[in-house]
């Protein structure tokens, strides 16, 4: 009796854990790299720039750029979000967007 109890207590743990491991996958996956955000910004810069007088054609635009790179806003707003609490590394995401839109400058499409 008390063998069957401990093995439902470890069986128990052992799915937990393994969930836990498999949800703290799944959540970090979905989360956007600093290159993927640098990018994306990057291309919907450009694409301001291109598309500013139209702002339809922007709109289209953009749905375009989020959906190549398979992002979504509220995956750019979280990033923003998280960025914006740690000033230092927000400024090293914005020297990398100032060197690929100088890169784009010097190489346009």
């Amino acid at each position: 009796m008390l063998k069957n109890k401990l093995i439902t207590v470890i069986s128990v743990a052992f799915l937990l854990i393994i969930l836990f491991i498999i949800f703290d996958r799944l959540k970090t996956s979905s989360e956007l790299s600093v290159e993927e955000f640098v990018e994306v910004y990057v291309q919907l810069s450009v694409a301001s720039e291109m598309y500013d007088a139209d702002p339809a054609k922007l709109e289209q635009e953009r749905e375009k750029i989020l959906e190549e790179f398979g992002v979504t806003q509220e995956e750019i707003d979280h990033f923003v979000k998280e960025y914006n609490q740690n000033p230092e590394k927000w400024a090293k995401v914005w020297e990398k967007i100032v060197r690929r839109l100088e890169e784009e400058k010097a190489n346009p499409p």
